[in-house]
């Protein structure tokens, strides 16, 4: 039996909830990577500032190679949000990436896989020029998994279609489940032996792989076969339901370390049953932002949106600004103070918000000008800044679309 598929395209339809959601994520990503500098700021940063222990940082020697805990109310958002959250940002992206006939898609392939390939060697200068040591500047982190999946991909789709994909996708699924991980383990061991100490592989592709592939292929589905698309959110609302009722019922909860947010970062996707809470959860979220979508409820704000655009900029300089600016500022500031460092959620989400609009002034100057901020910009203007116009010819019209 010959398998078809409707291969109409709606492309024009972008989902402005869906970068809404993006853009919310970001931002909490943003503030986990914040709280996890400050972490580990007297461990693995503050030997920059050996020479002057005993005079502009005496206050601060003490706290050489001390770990700074987070606070409750961060620990306790960080139980419910990080478990799913890197894994939703992946899905979003396979989501848009199927937006485009498979025919199409072929032609502009390179392009595609230049553009991830630019991004993950940004990714990589970027370790080089914040990270405290070489074997740290080299590690394997999962914004850099993701722009090889996202190639990987885009590949299987311009060669085979969207029947590739769903053949692919069982290799994913015994990935997740079935992967021993001790070969991870082993080829860090080996990095850690023969490279440097702090070699480390912070994520592994049986982790990811699976959200990638059900988020393109619900994007695929969504935005070419008409026939399902008003019927399909709710088709995965209620299986993502049951996933994740599945894993409340018989799942671990999420535990976090204050000492290290990013140590149980991950721990989820090791267990079939925890995994499951974690795609039910993702998918949850997202078939319901497209139901609401689907019947003019749509999720906008700009400023959010914009994150959920820039998503990749942001990713690659907030560490930056932290490392070489945000860190030493407060690290001098506390020293006039004869006091030492500290962290809680209102002094991270400060410092989140103002890296994001120094960021947004960065990109607003033209300044970002990497292959991916082109894209973004492109992306920005083909769809926000026509919807401004439309709004301008005819606001009822528009009222009524986005209401």
């Amino acid at each position: 039996m010959k398998c078809q598929f409707s291969e109409k395209n709606d492309q024009g339809d972008r989902v402005f909830g869906l970068d809404f959601l993006r853009g919310l994520f970001v931002v909490m990503a943003v503030f986990e990577h914040y709280c996890g500098y400050f972490n580990f700021w007297y461990v693995d940063f503050f030997h920059r500032e050996m020479p002057f222990w005993d005079t502009i940082y005496a206050s601060h020697r003490d706290m050489a190679g001390v770990a700074l805990p987070i606070d409750h109310l961060s620990a306790t958002l960080f139980v419910y949000f990080i478990p799913w959250v890197s894994q939703i940002y992946l899905a979003l992206a396979a989501f848009n990436l199927s937006r485009r006939p498979q025919a199409e898609f072929a032609s502009d392939l390179n392009k595609k896989l230049m553009v991830f390939g630019g991004a993950y060697i940004a990714l990589l200068v970027e370790s080089f020029i914040t990270a405290p040591s070489f074997g740290e500047a080299i590690s394997f982190y999962p914004v850099m998994l993701w722009m090889l999946l996202l190639a990987l991909f885009s590949m299987i789709y311009a060669r085979f279609g969207i029947m590739g994909m769903l053949l692919f996708t069982p290799l994913a699924v015994m990935s997740a489940f079935g992967t021993d991980e001790s070969l991870f383990t082993m080829i860090q061991s080996w990095g850690q032996s023969n490279i440097h100490d702090d070699f480390e592989i912070d994520s592994y592709f049986n982790q990811f792989m699976l959200s990638g592939c059900l988020g393109f292929i619900y994007g695929w589905f969504w935005h070419h076969n008409q026939k399902i698309k008003d019927v399909i959110n709710y088709r995965v609302f209620i299986v993502s339901a049951c996933a994740l009722a599945a894993y409340l019922i018989w799942g671990d909860s999420p535990s976090i370390d204050v000492h290290d947010v990013y140590a149980n970062e991950h721990e989820m996707s090791t267990s079939m049953i925890n995994y499951l809470g974690v795609l039910g959860m993702e998918f949850l979220v997202m078939s319901l932002v497209l139901i609401l979508h689907q019947t003019n409820i749509s999720l906008k704000w700009k400023p959010i949106n914009w994150i959920g655009v820039y998503s990749l900029p942001i990713f690659l300089l907030h560490k930056v600004i932290f490392v070489h600016f945000w860190g030493p500022l407060l690290l001098i500031i506390t020293a006039w103070a004869n006091s030492q460092l500290f962290q809680n959620f209102w002094l991270v989400a400060s410092l989140t918000l103002l890296t994001i609009a120094a960021i947004y002034g960065v990109e607003r100057s033209g300044a970002i000008s990497l292959p991916f901020g082109r894209q973004c910009r492109k992306n920005w203007q083909a769809h926000y800044n026509a919807d401004e116009r439309a709004e301008a010819v005819d606001p009822a019209l528009w009222h009524n679309k986005n209401s």
